[in-house]
């Protein structure tokens, strides 16, 4: 007996359609899939280049706020050192009366004028002394001036300034006064001359606190 083997016919045109179809399908969902990663990475390349440009600008203004402090912080540095310095003068850490010495005379000499004039007989210093509880400390002296009221009259009004961080003078009052009048020795002076005998007090920074 004869058996006969059936050997089914395979449908190629299907089968290419299919795997066409199914190709076509790919590649249409590969190309939706690339346009969409392509658009995230273009917006991503986007906000790179605002970051970046933003981070330009920040830098900038970075920059000129820093150009901007240095220049702030040189100029506070400067007062500070000028102010500091007039701190000195006219309210020191020590006696200093060395300085104080050189400034009476300077202020009484600059007064001095044959029309009008005033001379610093004497100066003498006693020993700076600390109050208890004081911020201060005193440094007493006498000096004893031959002059003219009206020069006497600028000498008082030097004392009553002492102290201005403008002029820098050292910080003292007069506690005592006493005047003699005498000869007028210079006819030109237009008055008579005055002895005057001031007792004193300039003051320092207390050291021991």
């Amino acid at each position: 007996m004869q058996v006969k083997t059936i050997i089914k016919k395979k449908n190629y045109p299907r089968t290419i359609r299919s795997y066409f179809v199914g190709t076509m399908v790919i590649i249409v969902v590969a190309a939706v899939y690339g346009v969409m990663q392509f658009t995230k990475l273009a917006e991503i390349q986007d906000a790179m280049a605002a970051e970046q440009e933003q981070m330009g600008t920040l830098t900038l203004k970075a920059d000129k706020l820093a150009a901007t402090y240095k220049t702030i912080q040189s100029s506070y540095e400067t007062e500070f050192s000028k102010t500091n310095n007039a701190i000195q003068d006219i309210f020191p850490t020590e006696d200093d009366y060395t300085n104080l010495t050189i400034k009476l005379e300077k202020i009484i000499n600059d007064m001095n004028l044959a029309s009008n004039p005033i001379v610093m007989n004497n100066l003498s210093f006693g020993r700076a002394r600390t109050d208890t509880g004081s911020d201060y400390s005193v440094l007493p002296f006498q000096t004893t001036i031959s002059t003219t009221q009206d020069n006497f009259d600028k000498f008082l009004r030097y004392v009553n300034s002492s102290g201005d961080l403008a002029t820098g003078s050292r910080l003292m009052d007069i506690r005592s006064i006493s005047i003699n009048f005498s000869q007028n020795l210079n006819a030109a002076a237009g008055g008579e001359m005055l002895d005057v005998n001031l007792n004193m007090n300039a003051y320092l920074q207390n050291n021991t606190k």
